[in-house]
């Protein structure tokens, strides 16, 4: 009884983990600049696709991972090769999640002067999430799953007043206007299921009782489902072809909800969104990294946060 229980524990803080490592940097660059008719289209299929390459990811990673590799030559350089590969896409996933956030705040918030004092705390909270133990981390995508979704549903709700129905006609898109939003949107949303089915295969407590197969479909949906609503409120806020010439279209959408008579700013609200799900997929990846490397070599392993962290700020101040 207490096992099924804990395991049910387990499959809540994983799909709270999923769900906002999906959400990540993707509303940052969420492609609106091509999306016109097609966003809505090219969302789903993205979406779609999100779940299937996940799940394929990680009964891959089971496969070469969680299986004894001594001795077996053509296995061990397999899930060596497999290993370079993901570790390859996790550390640029992070390097891109972490530029993304940084650009934002550069771009809104930061004063002049504090763009490397901020990359530096970003980046060493990243590191030191992905270095804490598994269950540290469960428990800080619970609470941030909460917080983002409590800060989306408010937002949206606040934000109805201001929606036009003559935005929310759906028109069958060309194919055209689908493949150019499709194209980043699977960059975006795709790509980053090799680090984080990883993860999770390798974050396991156990090879066989302990599958998390389905928290992972389940926070995936979870995460395009908030995606979503954040999406859904700025096409019904400005409609797809004025949200395609601002930049951050979101940001822009949450700017005109207004709570009271003098609350005027709940955007704010949208910036721990950002952070909190940002912070957790650069996190992630960093885990990633650490567990792939420490697979090979158990004593290695440990640092390998902190140096993909120093890495990633040596390539944002070059860049």
């Amino acid at each position: 009884m207490k096992e099924n229980e804990a395991r049910k524990r387990r499959g809540l803080h994983q799909i709270a983990l999923v769900a906002l490592f999906m959400v990540g940097n993707t509303l940052l660059r969420f492609p609106w600049t091509n999306a016109e008719a097609g966003v809505t289209v090219s969302f789903l299929l993205s979406g779609i696709a999100a779940i299937v390459a996940s799940l394929a990811v990680y009964a891959i990673a089971r496969f070469f991972f969680r299986r004894q590799l001594h001795g077996n030559l053509p296995r061990i350089l397999s899930a060596a090769g497999f290993a370079v590969v993901t570790g390859a896409v996790a550390w640029c996933c992070a390097a891109r999640s972490a530029g993304d956030m940084v650009q934002f705040m550069k771009d809104l918030l930061l004063p002049s002067g504090t763009v490397i004092p901020f990359s530096v705390l970003f980046l060493l909270a990243a590191a030191l999430l992905a270095r804490i133990p598994r269950r540290g981390i469960d428990l800080f995508a619970l609470l941030g799953y909460v917080a983002v979704t409590v800060a989306v549903g408010v937002l949206f709700l606040r934000g109805t007043p201001q929606f036009r129905a003559e935005y929310g006609k759906f028109e069958i898109p060309t194919l055209g206007a689908v493949g150019k939003s499709l194209v980043r949107l699977l960059s975006e949303t795709v790509l980053p299921m090799l680090p984080l089915a990883v993860y999770l295969a390798l974050s396991a407590p156990a090879p066989r009782q302990n599958s998390v197969s389905r928290p992972l479909a389940v926070g995936v949906v979870a995460g395009f489902g908030l995606m979503f609503l954040c999406a859904l409120q700025t096409l019904l806020t400005f409609g797809a072809p004025y949200a395609a010439t601002l930049s951050y279209p979101y940001l822009r959408a949450v700017r005109v909800v207004s709570v009271g008579q003098y609350a005027f700013r709940p955007e704010l609200i949208s910036y721990v969104l950002d952070y909190v799900a940002t912070l957790v997929r650069t996190a992630i990846c960093l885990a990633c990294l650490r567990r792939l490397i420490g697979r090979f070599l158990p004593r290695v392993g440990r640092p390998v946060p902190i140096v993909g962290a120093i890495g990633i700020f040596i390539y944002l101040y070059l860049r």
